[in-house]
């Protein structure tokens, strides 16, 4: 929504008002303005508001605007242009000058006067000219969320999984924990990785899921993070992913991510849990009695559901 200064009219209906007694939030709903802007308004003056004294106020506020915003000659650019040239970035260009107590455009102005000057993105004298690559792009290669089958969010059939990687410690993102639902029963699988690649999780995703006989194994919902462009070519036509920004749409490994935050706390780096510290949590998490499945274990709800997984709870 695009945003107008008030006209004289209207300043002279809030004076009208104000001196009817109306409150400021019913003359901003006459006016089909924001409360804030009224209150702004009534702001510009230390006295009883007049609008003839605001429309003066503001008259001189505008012009000192003018008058102080910078101005920047030819030559100046024509310096920028032989730093760019030598392959300065903007930022280096406006701090060197600063350095030397000479006067040049701010980084935020080069960046402008290089938007209009070189029309083309191509053609710009900058070092990242081009979009970055899209991490997520992958996401196209798999079924959207929104084609998953009805039964899933019935979860009245095993073998629905829900997918993400749970990260440890702030700015140590190369060790994570790989953490995989079962939707219908809460079971729950863990698994840590190294680092963060896709091959990495490919391959765990297989060993944990698909290489477990005693599983079933109907489909596997994920989100668009990066760790995740291999599973289409794995998983096929039993892979859906989530929309962007919907952690919601993965209720349950949300859930229970949460859950395992109890025993390994956002603070602590996953480099020191050993595979045996994260089994133990596993089994305590499939046999803890849960509300939501009328206080049975996920490993109780599994076995009815899925006779065949009775060996591995």
């Amino acid at each position: 929504m695009t945003y107008t200064h008030l006209s004289q009219s209207e300043r002279y209906q809030i004076e009208r008002w104000l001196q009817q007694g109306l409150r400021i939030i019913q003359i901003a709903r006459l006016l089909n303005r924001a409360k804030s802007t009224v209150y702004r308004e009534l702001n510009r003056l230390n006295m009883a508001y007049s609008a003839a004294g605001a429309a003066i106020h503001r008259k001189q506020r505008a012009r000192r605007s003018a008058a102080n915003a910078p101005r920047v000659d030819a030559q100046a650019w024509q310096v920028v242009k032989q730093h760019l040239n030598q392959r300065w970035s903007p930022q280096q260009i406006a701090g060197r000058a600063r350095y030397l107590g000479q006067a040049c455009p701010s980084w935020q102005a080069i960046y402008g006067w290089i938007g209009r000057t070189w029309l083309k993105p191509a053609t710009r004298p900058l070092r990242r000219r081009y979009k970055s690559r899209n991490h997520f792009s992958w996401a196209y290669k798999a079924t959207p969320i929104a084609k998953r089958p009805k039964e899933v969010a019935s979860r009245t059939v095993a073998g629905h999984w829900e997918i993400d990687s749970m990260l440890g410690a702030r700015g140590m993102y190369k060790a994570r924990v790989l953490v995989a639902n079962e939707r219908a029963s809460r079971y729950t699988r863990m698994s840590l990785m190294d680092n963060g690649a896709a091959c990495t999780c490919a391959l765990l995703v297989e060993n944990l899921l698909l290489k477990d006989q005693r599983l079933p194994v109907l489909s596997v919902t994920v989100d668009r993070g990066g760790e995740f462009r291999d599973l289409p070519e794995l998983l096929g036509s039993k892979l859906y992913v989530c929309d962007p920004q919907r952690p919601n749409q993965r209720g349950t490994n949300e859930n229970t991510i949460g859950l395992i935050r109890q025993h390994i706390p956002k603070g602590k780096p996953l480099s020191l849990i050993s595979a045996r510290e994260l089994a133990q949590i596993e089994f305590e998490l499939n046999h803890r009695p849960r509300e939501c499945l009328g206080f049975k274990t996920p490993a109780e709800v599994l076995f009815e559901l899925h006779p065949r997984c009775r060996t591995s709870i």
